[in-house]
């Protein structure tokens, strides 16, 4: 039989905190678990959208606080701010690849490993999901919008410029210049301002100046996507 004593302390007890899996919200090559943010971070992140704009993200390019949770501990790792396509974008793309993201496949020495999605089949899809990426940087206070539409621009430009049947090679150069070009980019920032006698920025305040420079880093895009 329940009694007072017994309620009290289980009142007492913490709550069990939710931990995200980011290799299924954020980037398919990590396989850490990270714990949610507060709703105090959350409401914080969804107040700094509303300064900007005067106005809550439209429901199609809203991130989901599991999103917004793996972007910001990845960043708060000193990591760059990368967000694999294949997996991360609105409701209806998540929804589409739930199932097979929980496959697995049959590996050559006999054992399983879990199925990887590959990126957006089209610069629509891609769109789509930077949208809200877009969103979440802006929301956690990485990018500033200008950046983030300067991105979209360059890459709306190449879409453009080779049309569908190229797609393939533009969206594995832009998985690069985010997941990989970024960081160079930064140390390419990080040490022009000490040969400058610049202080150096904190590292949050890094990924800004280091898109600029990936966007305006006509060899990388040259050697990426030039045909």
């Amino acid at each position: 039989k329940r009694n007072a004593t017994d309620d009290d302390e289980k009142a007492q007890q913490p709550k069990k905190a939710k931990m995200v899996e980011v290799g299924h919200t954020l980037d398919q090559a990590n396989d850490s678990e990270v714990r949610m943010m507060s709703k105090q971070d959350i409401s914080q992140a969804y107040d700094n959208w509303h300064d900007i704009t005067k106005d809550d993200p439209p429901p199609d390019i809203e991130p989901t606080g599991d999103q917004l949770t793996c972007l910001s501990e990845v960043v708060n790792e000193d990591e760059p701010p990368y967000a694999d396509f294949a997996i991360f974008g609105n409701a209806a793309y998540r929804n589409s690849r739930k199932p097979k993201l929980r496959g697995l496949r049959p590996a050559g020495d006999g054992s399983w490993v879990p199925e990887e999605f590959t990126g957006p089949e089209n610069f629509t899809v891609w769109q789509s999901c930077y949208m809200v990426y877009r969103t979440a940087v802006i929301m956690l206070d990485i990018y500033t919008m200008a950046v983030t539409d300067s991105y979209l621009a360059h890459m709306t430009y190449f879409a453009g410029l080779y049309g569908p049947a190229c797609w393939h090679i533009l969206a594995r150069a832009d998985q690069r210049a985010r997941e990989q070009q970024l960081e160079r980019s930064r140390r390419v920032i990080s040490r022009k301002r000490k040969a400058e006698g610049l202080p150096a920025l904190p590292m949050k305040s890094q990924w800004e100046p280091a898109l600029r420079h990936l966007i305006d880093d006509v060899k990388f895009w040259n050697e990426q996507v030039v045909m």
